[in-house]
């Protein structure tokens, strides 16, 4: 029972009225898919922390390695980055991967 027949017995509701109520049922679905899609995106959100904090810890270990069997140090490490950092014509501590496959 609605707000207006339990307030109005026996009234008839006027089309503003339905209107009106197919307004406010448009806008709760609405803001059920949006939080819904809010929710996935948190969730890959949360999936590319954890993807990255891997890749991050694998770099690290691949660094580590390198500099101990004395393949390359970390200064060597170091001016390879400062080098690929420019292959987009930015210095700015990133690659686009784009230029990376053009090169």
């Amino acid at each position: 029972m609605s707000l207006f027949n339990f307030f109005f017995p026996g009234h008839t509701r006027t089309e503003q009225q339905r209107a009106a109520d197919a307004i406010d049922a448009e806008a709760r679905a609405h803001r059920q898919r949006d939080a819904a899609h809010l929710g996935e995106l948190e969730h890959r959100v949360q999936e590319l922390e954890q993807d990255l904090g891997f890749v991050a810890l694998l770099l690290g270990g691949i660094l580590d390695v390198i500099d101990k069997k004395g393949v390359a140090t970390r200064e060597d490490v170091q001016e390879s980055i400062e080098r690929l950092d420019m292959l987009d014509g930015l210095k700015d501590g990133r690659l686009d991967i784009n230029a990376l496959k053009r090169h």
